[in-house]
């Protein structure tokens, strides 16, 4: 074949995989985004924070489930009107709940349903009789635009069991699972991870390493790729997404304010008492940890 001919064959071998990964794209309509990293203490309240306020500000309006029974931050800072309505009905976090009847087809619509759903909270046992909320997790997806859900530490177990029942590829709804895997860069969460997408390689996954949180002899071997370089080589071949979120330096004033006080991060920024400098290390500082996410490419 001349180099004539074989010109325009490239062109159109490289046309048609733009065209094929396109209408892929176009086929997913929306996101489950599951933060997780079995590990506690690794920043996934501070990083469902981030992607919180990334979805809110593309005006994407998330589900958002926090399945952590005992220290619900998120659904304390995000979800106040409903963590209201779980206070009210004396819902305790060990209680085991009744299942959620369904109304009539046509005498319901999504949203009152979804409403329902959210009434109370959501906690996947690791039990894997537990049905019940493993199937009101499904039905909040299949209703909901996007979903964010937090998982708390130590709640993997309870995680498979709803991906074991579940289809992955999430056809019927055009669905795409994304697993966010907070980490601190050591070893033993590196290695849960690469547990994890061995067992579903079906899943999107994308490695969040929180450099506000593990050492700096962690942050070296994360560096040189000497934790755990399978995961590294998954990341070089753009099998693994992997992305490092950087530390920010709030004053104890903010940090005391955003514990006790169960404030999201808009409402830090907008509140007139913050004082604008640190506001404006906040602002930088959200923008810089938007952007990395965005890199991603699932926004």
């Amino acid at each position: 074949m001349s180099e004539a001919n074989e010109q325009p064959t490239a062109q159109l071998e490289t046309e048609a995989k733009a065209s094929t990964e396109s209408t892929e794209q176009l086929k997913i309509l929306k996101y489950l985004f599951i933060v997780g990293g079995e590990k506690g203490g690794v920043g996934k309240t501070w990083f469902t924070y981030i992607l919180i306020e990334l979805l809110l500000q593309l005006d994407l309006d998330p589900t958002i489930l926090d399945l952590d029974k005992t220290t619900p931050n998120v659904a304390k800072a995000y979800l106040k009107d409903i963590y209201h309505q779980w206070s009210a009905a004396n819902i305790q976090a060990l209680q085991v709940f009744e299942p959620i009847s369904r109304v009539e087809e046509g005498q319901e619509n999504h949203q009152a349903r979804l409403n329902k759903l959210l009434s109370q909270q959501i906690l996947l046992s690791n039990s894997p009789d537990d049905t019940k909320s493993r199937d009101r997790l499904s039905e909040v997806v299949e209703l909901s635009d996007n979903t964010i859900v937090s998982l708390p530490a130590q709640s993997q177990s309870g995680l498979c069991h709803w991906l074991d029942e579940t289809d992955l590829t999430m056809s019927a709804t055009n669905t795409q699972i994304v697993l966010f895997w907070v980490s601190d860069g050591s070893y033993e969460s590196l290695s849960l991870l690469e547990e994890f997408i061995y067992k579903y390689p079906d899943l999107q996954y994308c490695l969040v390493v929180n450099k506000g949180i593990g050492t700096s002899s962690q942050w070296e071997n994360y560096r040189l790729g000497l934790v755990n370089p399978d995961l590294n080589k998954m990341i070089a071949k753009d099998e693994l997404k992997g992305i490092v979120i950087e530390k920010v330096v709030l004053s104890d004033e903010i940090s005391i304010r955003i514990q006790k006080e169960n404030l999201t991060f808009s409402e830090i920024l907008t509140d007139p008492d913050t004082n604008k400098r640190l506001a404006y290390r906040l602002k930088t500082w959200l923008e810089q940890s938007f952007t990395t996410i965005k890199s991603t490419g699932y926004f």
